[in-house]
């Protein structure tokens, strides 16, 4: 975390993310290992070839994608006087939430993960700025019963609790 001002930043935990590398670096590897054995079998096992590409094609893409994260070191959630940000604020595919629509938040964990919920006021207004992947993955998220924005602890360096209380302050103060 580090603050400018007013504003408050809070940046993931590089050690997280380069553990997080190494897992997805790890199934990545065992894909490959695993489409190759099927392959080299005789017969050849189209099962094993099909699972093993399919995980070293998706875990792959996923060290890409952390690779790419801590290297830019982006920040993952920005809380100024005009809005909470989830990323970097000067960039486009920042999504802000201005304080006069955050309904409320609250804490709980999914699946031994520690989690902020954020309600908002107006979901389909903030959901149609969203790209239709996006839109998709956030409405999965409704459906499954969270709420519609959330932060994980793994994605701030920073005691998720303090993150509850500076997240509320700053509603209190500039709603």
């Amino acid at each position: 975390m580090s603050g400018g001002g007013e504003t408050v930043i809070y940046y993931p935990n590089p050690w997280k993310l380069w553990l997080f590398l190494a897992i997805c670096l790890g199934f990545a590897a065992l894909g490959a290992l695993m489409a190759l054995t099927g392959w080299r079998m005789v017969p050849r096992d189209v099962v094993m070839v099909v699972v093993g590409g399919i995980g070293l094609v998706f875990f792959g893409a996923c060290a890409l994608a952390i690779l790419y994260g801590a290297l830019r070191r982006a920040p993952t959630l920005v809380l100024s006087p005009r809005a909470l940000s989830f990323g970097d604020p000067t960039r486009a595919n920042a999504l802000s939430v201005p304080w006069s629509k955050l309904d409320g938040i609250s804490l709980f964990g999914v699946a031994g993960q520690s989690m902020i919920g954020i309600e908002v006021a107006d979901e389909e207004a903030l959901l149609d700025r969203m790209t239709r992947g996006k839109r998709a993955l956030f409405r999965a998220n409704v459906r499954m019963g969270y709420p519609l924005l959330s932060i994980a602890q793994s994605a701030v360096a920073a005691p998720l609790d303090e993150v509850a209380e500076t997240i509320l302050h700053y509603r209190e103060r500039y709603a």
